[in-house]
């Protein structure tokens, strides 16, 4: 953020006290896309390289359960420092592939809290990358109007969620966390059993082979399936969803005081429901096993 002086700008332990080295780098990429902006460049853009890796989950896994340590920088003698050259050598050019297979990659696939859990409470699920609409719907007199703002694409092929029956909310995955997270918390909370999700205060449960009951401040709401389309109700509006290009394809509103709706969160309903359907023991349970 700036500072102060004008056009002097402070990020990382500077400016939000100790923090992580990630929170860092995103402080100065902020800070050079203002730059480059307050000097007229919009034009400017910055470009990630292109990633052309595929990911194999099980080669991963192996490597996460294996601790290999890196070999180090080369370091020149204590008795030989007594002058102005760096004392820090750099690692030769098979030295730093050796060290950069080292990665497990956790920008594709992070999974840590799924194998600390004690109760194995997080599991992750797959998922083909989607892109969302964000949409809201207004209500003028007897007309409902859609109107799309944006869209929001999830690319990360495997997703985490929490099942509510076996968690007891050590906090044992906040600690493991390498993004500071609370996994069982912050991500969608599912549940096995009915028992489970009426004693809880929020989270999601498959009511039926096409029906799943969705739970949080605002009440109890039910998201339907029915010949490719997915009906959503709750206490305020009634809302069709294409299945496919998940945009609302009709919004009635139930009450009089009720004119506005956004409909982002009904989308994400259904990316969940469609997925997280498919994986057990969610699975099973549509088996009756």
């Amino acid at each position: 953020h700036e500072i102060e002086i004008e056009n002097v700008f402070a990020g990382g332990d500077a400016s939000r006290g100790a923090s992580s080295l990630i929170n860092a780098i995103g402080d100065g990429q902020k800070v050079a896309a203002e730059i480059v902006k307050r000097a007229g460049k919009e034009h400017l853009q910055f470009h990630s390289p292109v990633d052309n890796r595929i990911l194999d989950l099980d080669k991963l896994q192996i490597l996460q359960a294996r601790r290999d340590f890196g070999s180090g920088l080369p370091e020149v003698a204590p008795d030989e420092r007594i002058n102005f050259d760096l004392f820090m050598g750099t690692l030769s050019d098979e030295e730093a592939a050796e060290e950069a297979g080292r990665c497990l990659q956790c920008d594709l696939v992070c999974n840590v809290c799924t194998t600390v859990c004690p109760n194995r409470s997080n599991m992750y699920y797959k998922m083909d990358p989607v892109v969302m609409p964000v949409e809201r719907a207004e209500r003028t007199g007897c007309k409902v109007e859609i109107t799309q703002d944006k869209t929001i694409e999830i690319s990360q092929n495997y997703q985490i969620i929490n099942i509510g029956d076996y968690c007891n909310e050590c906090g044992n995955c906040t600690t493991f966390c390498p993004t500071a997270g609370r996994p069982y918390q912050d991500k969608p909370k599912f549940h096995l059993t009915e028992e489970s999700f009426n004693n809880a205060e929020f989270g999601f449960f498959f009511s039926g082979e096409s029906a799943m009951k969705i739970k949080n401040t605002s009440g109890i709401s039910v998201l339907i399936e029915v010949d490719n389309k997915f009906h959503f109700e709750d206490d305020e509006v009634s809302v069709v969803i294409d299945s496919e290009q998940l945009n609302a394809e009709s919004v009635t509103f139930k009450h009089d005081d009720c004119n506005a709706r956004d409909l982002f969160s009904i989308a994400q309903f259904v990316v969940l429901y469609k997925n997280v359907r498919l994986a057990a023991p969610f699975a099973k349970l549509e088996l009756g096993v």
